[in-house]
């Protein structure tokens, strides 16, 4: 074992035991729906309390009526992010579905293919007899031909030749 790989190990473990983190928990200030709209109706019915008492409640309702503005201006930022992310969320479903109707398609293609091929094998294997056969023949026939061909060049007998290979392109 490296003795400066083990140095190296135990550094880096006291380099990360000396790590702290410190978790933050995200609030929002202005709450939930339901606990604001208990704040405005609490403040509304605050409102004409103080509007049947007099001006006593000028600077109440000034106060009032900002807390509510910031509530509702929240409201609206996290209400353009939720159709922000509403319409990336739709262009990702629509890109999707053109992928799966590409891979539908390649895989009816592939079956089309294999199906093909599945019909060409058993062809092949219902008629493995008769066309071995058939090409035996030719073979034969080949050889027969090549053999008197040869026969008969070797003995300069053109005319013969002519008539026998005349006679197996007739067959």
């Amino acid at each position: 074992m490296s003795t400066g790989e083990t140095l190296s190990t135990l550094n880096f473990a006291q380099r990360a035991k000396l790590i702290r983190n410190t978790a933050v928990l995200n609030e929002d200030t202005c709450g939930s729906i339901v606990a604001l709209q208990a704040e405005v109706s609490r403040l509304r019915s605050l409102l004409q309390i103080s509007k049947s008492s007099g001006s006593a409640g000028v600077a109440q309702n000034e106060s009032t009526s900002t807390t509510e503005e910031g509530c509702i201006s929240s409201f609206r930022r996290r209400a353009t992010k939720a159709e922000n992310r509403a319409s990336l969320l739709e262009n990702e479903i629509t890109e999707q579905k053109e992928v799966i109707l590409t891979l539908k398609r390649k895989l009816n293609e592939a079956i089309m293919a294999r199906k093909f091929k599945e019909r060409r094998i058993e062809y092949f294997q219902r008629n493995e007899g008769e066309l071995l056969k058939n090409h035996l023949l030719l073979v034969s026939d080949q050889i027969n031909w090549l053999t008197v061909y040869r026969i008969h060049t070797v003995f300069n007998k053109p005319l013969m030749t002519m008539t026998i290979s005349h006679c197996f392109k007739m067959k």
